[in-house]
């Protein structure tokens, strides 16, 4: 009988955020029983020659397993099902399933291993021996809670345990226990997790203590996910003694990795008191551990740990070296997750150092990665490091937009986090009440033995009953009122934020008029030189380029908070259209650019000024980043069923990319084209648009066919009423 310890990618790094230390107890939970190994004697209703070849290759695929080697044992597998089911041997099919089930589960595939389980649930049912069929349910429910199906998941684990046959191997009883916990964690239910998990513990120090046929690293296990899920709720102590019992018994076998993970595990609790030097002594023991048995993965997760905890040190030397380790071990490697979080910390050192261009270089190859791995919390830590980074280059612009990104990720997290803490703050009441229920049966029992005192117990039950509900509601209430008083303040932040940068565009305005002013007159000044008119016109430039940008920006303001709804009035299209491109005539001639047009006769009810402003914007972006001697077009029609009334923008232009895509609509967008006879570009243009089409209540879609052009429509309503 064997089991994993099971390590995940989500186990490598320690985070105190609350999100991702959840994902490390529920996986580690749910992986501790599916290491296990079918036992010789389960293999039925072969003939005898069959039996031993069966076993054996069953044996190889658990061997290949615990080598990491699990596409080797997927083969294996697979052309182990086909002999099985072309020879009708019903009896074995159960276990390759249930083996194939725990390959899925390590690679991730877990609605796939779902499909699998579940297809071959009739024949385990029917053939499979009472073990093989027990460790199938709890395999079947493991697939299911990583899948995010958690009752269905809670389904197949009250099959597997309410009713085990007599003879159920005590190690798939107390996997099951262990798989069961590890679903309430999963689902935040932390308080039933924790009993789950104690009831896990004396049933396997029961045992023990009767027949010793729970494996102690089972139990070394058991003791470790309960410390990760003590750690999650900030009982560092509780968690630090966990994993402390966890490390005894580990040391007692010799059990290496095990020992490597609780020495990680406990470093984070220290680290959660505060306590860096012992936490870092444990890691130093970890990374011994790992070195000599060349658990490289391992390493990384203890190389990052020690490289956080030296840089909360400010010990920067330090940090940075064990980064580095890790960064160059997991390059070597191609592990991206070690490649990710270690270029965040390298980048956060290097900003440290104030050697800036090494930190950008980091932090968006960090970023990069991040985006491709959705990891929240890290791309929110990397947007604000990028942002110091612009800034402190004295580059403001680009740090603005990192600030702003940085701002609504930010906001995502936390409103997961309001979540998550919601969820525990429901939790503890329900450990209260559990831990309560818990006292009102030891005292029950107490008072069946002493009838003297049965009337006093029940009258103190009660009143700490009320008591603690009474405490969980107020604090529940205190925690409540606390998070709107957080949001509000928020809300009121971002409203002065909005309006410190109206006054500031507003106030720039002014002094920029002068500036421009005196650049006027210096460029009439007859003595200045052909070189300082040069500078001058670079200035010239320069400024109109700003104001221009100003004054895009107050209008755009001013547009967006502008009441039209009163407005709207039934316009001619065409004769909008006829006016924009009367007025665009002349810029399309500097580039011989022909403008086509294709117009349907069309009355709509809208506000007049945004629609020829959205038509305009459109055509002179066509027109600027249209090669010359092209032909730009636009093309109106209306809906099948007449309800809506679309306009379309056609040029021969470079077109987008799939990154311009993700952000063409954003303010002060760079995108990858450039305008092809020098003129300049705001990028106001497409935000404006984007954000006038939604005031008349239409919508805006980009067709692109990079890189020979685009299409860009706008569809709207032809009657607002």
């Amino acid at each position: 009988m064997r089991y994993t310890q099971g390590i995940t990618i989500h186990q490598m790094y320690n985070f105190t955020n609350s999100i991702g230390l959840v994902i490390v107890i529920f996986l580690t939970s749910l992986f501790v029983f599916i290491g296990c190994s079918v036992q010789e004697n389960e293999i039925t209703s072969l003939n005898d020659d069959q039996t031993p070849f069966f076993r054996t290759e069953l044996d190889s695929v658990n061997s290949l397993i615990d080598q990491g080697k699990t596409t080797d044992a997927a083969i294996i597998l697979d052309s182990l099902l086909v002999i099985a089911e072309s020879e009708r041997l019903n009896a074995v099919i159960p276990q390759i399933i249930a083996s194939r089930g725990l390959i899925d589960a390590i690679q991730g595939q877990f609605v796939i291993g779902v499909n699998r389980l579940e297809k071959y649930l009739v024949v385990a049912e029917s053939y499979a021996s009472p073990n093989t069929l027990y460790l199938y349910r709890l395999r079947l429910a493991t697939l299911y809670s990583n899948s995010g199906q958690s009752d269905k998941a809670l389904t197949h684990i009250d099959l597997a345990t309410e009713n085990p046959p007599n003879d159920i191997n005590d190690n798939y009883i107390f996997g099951g226990l262990v798989t069961k916990a590890g679903i309430y964690t999963g689902n935040y239910q932390f308080a039933q997790s924790i009993d789950i998990y104690q009831q896990a513990i004396r049933y396997a120090n029961e045992r023990d203590t009767l027949t010793s046929t729970i494996e102690k690293s089972n139990i070394a296990i058991a003791h470790n996910n309960l410390g990760l899920l003590l750690h999650r709720l900030k009982r560092f102590d509780e968690a630090i003694a966990e994993f402390e019992k966890s490390i005894a018994i580990n040391t007692s076998i010799s059990n290496d990795l095990g020992l490597s993970q609780n020495y990680n595990n406990i470093a984070n609790s220290y680290v959660g008191q505060d306590s860096f030097e012992t936490a870092n002594e444990y890691l130093l023991q970890a990374v011994q551990l790992n070195q000599e048995n060349r658990a490289y993965t391992s390493l990384v997760r203890n190389y990052y740990n020690l490289g956080s905890n030296f840089e909360k040190l400010s010990a920067f030397d330090d940090s940075y070296k064990y980064y580095r380790d890790a960064y160059n071990m997991s390059s070597e490697a191609g592990f991206l997750p070690g490649i990710m979080y270690n270029a965040y910390g390298i980048a956060s050192i290097y900003f440290e150092r104030g050697e800036y261009q090494d930190a950008l270089a980091y932090a968006n190859e960090a970023l990069e990665l991040a985006d491709s791995s959705s990891t929240l919390e890290l791309k929110v830590e990397i947007q604000r490091l990028l942002a110091k980074i612009y800034e402190a280059s004295n580059n403001f612009s680009t740090a603005l937009e990192f600030l702003n990104s940085f701002n609504v990720l930010n906001d995502s997290l936390r409103e997961a986090t309001y979540k998550i803490d919601i969820e525990e703050v429901r939790s503890g009441y329900q450990f209260e009440l559990l831990e309560s229920e818990n006292n009102l049966l030891e005292q029950q029992l107490f008072i069946y033995e002493l009838q003297v005192r049965r009337q006093l117990m029940y009258l103190l039950i009660l009143v700490i009953s009320i008591l603690a509900i009474a405490i969980s509601l107020y604090i529940y209430s205190r925690k409540n009122k606390q998070i709107n008083q957080k949001n509000l303040q928020l809300e009121e932040l971002y409203k002065e934020k909005d309006m410190l940068t109206k006054v500031i565009v507003h106030d720039m305005r002014n002094p920029l008029t002068g500036i421009h002013g005196a650049l006027d007159l210096l460029m009439t000044e007859p003595k200045i030189t052909q070189n300082q008119k040069e500078l001058l016109n670079i200035a010239y430039r320069s400024s109109m380029k700003l104001k221009d940008m100003i004054n895009g920006l107050l209008e755009v303001s001013r547009m967006k908070e502008e009441q039209i709804s009163n407005e709207f009035e039934f316009a001619k299209t065409e004769l909008i259209c006829n006016d924009v491109v009367d007025s665009l005539k002349t810029f399309a001639a500097t580039k011989n650019i022909t403008i086509s047009t294709s117009i349907v006769e069309c009355s709509i009810k809208t506000y007049s000024p945004y629609l020829h402003r959205i038509i305009e914007n459109l055509l002179s972006n066509a027109i600027k980043f249209s090669p010359k001697n092209s032909i730009v077009q636009i093309v109106t029609t209306k809906t099948a069923d007449k309800s809506s009334w679309i306009v379309q923008i056609i040029d021969l232009g470079p077109g987008f990319t799939e990154n311009d895509l993700t952000k063409a609509f954003g303010l002060f967008q760079k995108l990858s084209a450039n305008p092809t006879n020098g003129e300049e570009s705001t990028g106001l243009g497409l935000y404006t648009v984007s954000m006038l089409t939604e005031k008349l209540g239409g919508t805006v879609t980009i067709s692109e066919n990079y890189p020979t052009g685009s299409i860009i429509s706008c569809e709207f309503p032809l009657d607002q009423s």
